[in-house]
């Protein structure tokens, strides 16, 4: 209770009322003054005019300054974002905060929500943490990025709010799921001329585009094919998002040289400057290819008649190949009697016409037995 004193000739007095300071922010407040006369018989004849009673407003001097606590969270795939908004006060009234979330680089599926929000800091508290739940997708990923940020706040009469930075804080999300990039099969096999189609598979889909390369290289066989044999000795492989397998060709040279079945080897290679470090090679990254050869080569006599006197002492047979051989082989070349009889030439029935690598021509000479009959 406060006592207002009057002179002799005062008409007024003042009385002062303290306000406390009290570092909260509240709303309006309000708090009524009744004027009171004491009963003492000086006071006799002194009675409470009009008005008597007065209601007295407090306006609030606190101002609550909100932010986020950090500028950058960082969690991994599948796990929940803890992203806490901080203030400097705290307030008898509830401050309703709205936040919006939104995708920098992150897939809208991959967390659980897209849009804005409205959270509360409730009265008495200076922070409120907001959940922000992630997917675990079984993808591979680039590290993806979500941006949280506090757009406004619900007015309160009387309440004085300030957003001050940061007013926005990412949120990175650190891919968790590896993938194994192999070959279908260690096993091809193709014929020259044609197309070797060979296919690249995925134990996980990327949610990019990558590229890995295929490599040919000689095998340690006896009948290694060469670089000659096929197109390229090294061939892209472009992965696109969202596939499981992808299929390259590899030109398998048409030469027309005779040849036997040849071997090459080809290998997967990851390149040095992968977008991701979750991509390894699988179990089978080196095959085995089978080159069949499709040629064909013709040999024959250089003519369908050969003259020879009995005192020429030989003959000279020429065989010609249609094609070059690559390595040695062998024909027969079956002598039969005719009107001469065996008697007539010193060689035996068969005889072996061996053609070696690159020969086209070979010449054989049968020797004539001199007679005198």
């Amino acid at each position: 209770m406060l006592l207002a004193s009057f002179g002799p000739n005062d008409i007024t007095s003042v009385v002062n009322v303290s306000i406390t300071d009290d570092n909260i922010v509240e709303d309006q407040e309000m708090f009524q003054l009744l004027l009171i006369v004491p009963s003492p018989a000086e006071n006799v004849g002194i009675t409470a005019g009009s008005p008597h009673v007065a209601n007295a407003v407090i306006l609030d001097n606190d101002v609550m300054h909100i932010r986020f606590d950090q500028p950058l969270h960082k969690i991994t795939e599948g796990d929940v974002a803890k992203v806490e908004i901080v203030s400097d006060h705290v307030a008898e009234v509830n401050i309703s905060i709205i936040i919006q979330i939104t995708s920098l680089t992150a897939s809208v599926e991959n967390y659980y929500y897209n849009g804005t929000i409205v959270s509360t800091l409730i009265s008495g508290y200076k922070n409120i943490s907001i959940s922000i739940a992630t997917v675990d997708d079984n993808i591979v990923e680039l590290n993806e990025v979500l941006e949280v940020r506090i757009v406004d706040i619900i007015a309160v009469p009387g309440v004085s709010v300030l957003i001050l930075e940061p007013n926005t804080t990412s949120i990175e999300i650190t891919n968790n799921d590896e993938t194994l990039v192999s070959l279908l099969s260690d096993q091809y096999s193709t014929s020259e001329g044609d197309l070797l189609v060979l296919t690249v598979v995925l134990d996980k889909i990327l949610s990019f585009s990558e590229t890995v390369y295929i490599r040919a290289i000689t095998s340690n066989t006896s009948t290694s094919a060469t670089a000659d044999d096929y197109s390229s000795s090294i061939v892209a492989v472009n992965i696109s998002p969202g596939v499981w397998n992808t299929t390259v060709s590899l030109a398998i040279t048409d030469d027309d040289l005779l040849e036997p079945t040849e071997y090459f080897n080809v290998s997967l290679m990851l390149p040095s400057l992968l977008l991701n470090k979750s991509i390894s090679l699988g179990n089978i990254s080196t095959a085995i290819v089978t080159v069949t050869d499709n040629d064909v080569t013709f040999v024959s006599l250089s003519t369908n008649a050969y003259f020879v006197h009995e005192n020429d002492y030989q003959v000279t047979i020429l065989m010609t190949s249609s094609s070059i051989s690559s390595t040695r082989f062998v024909v027969e070349l079956n002598i039969r009697e005719g009107s001469a009889t065996a008697s007539d030439f010193a060689a035996t029935n068969i005889i072996p016409i061996k053609f070696e690598a690159n020969v086209t021509v070979v010449a054989v000479n049968i020797t004539i037995n001199l007679v005198s009959i």
